[in-house]
């Protein structure tokens, strides 16, 4: 996780690697909250990236009105944050 993404990459952590601003434009983007955007890239800038990243997914929650228990902290990875979010935000398939 050290080896920040190169040129036409596509991964990588962006609460490790993309500077404070364009992470916060970003999350503005993904309709994060002022207030919960400027205290993620905070978190981000002290390098609590875990922390940060974990932040993100309860403000998507709360955004979709899961309940508040919703992600166990923190968040280790990009797939446990698509799991956790998906298993939220994908409606459940209708019992037959």
């Amino acid at each position: 996780m050290s080896n920040p993404p190169g040129p036409g990459d596509h991964h990588g952590c962006p609460f490790r690697h993309a500077a404070p601003d364009r992470l916060r434009a970003a999350l503005l983007h993904d309709k994060v909250a002022d207030a919960d955007a400027r205290e993620i890239a905070e978190l981000a800038a002290a390098g609590h990236y875990q922390v940060a990243c974990t932040r993100h997914l309860e403000a998507k929650l709360q955004r979709l009105h899961a309940p508040a228990d919703a992600p166990p902290a923190p968040v280790t990875s990009p797939n446990q944050f698509y799991d956790l979010y998906t298993a939220v935000a994908t409606p459940s398939e209708p019992s037959a």
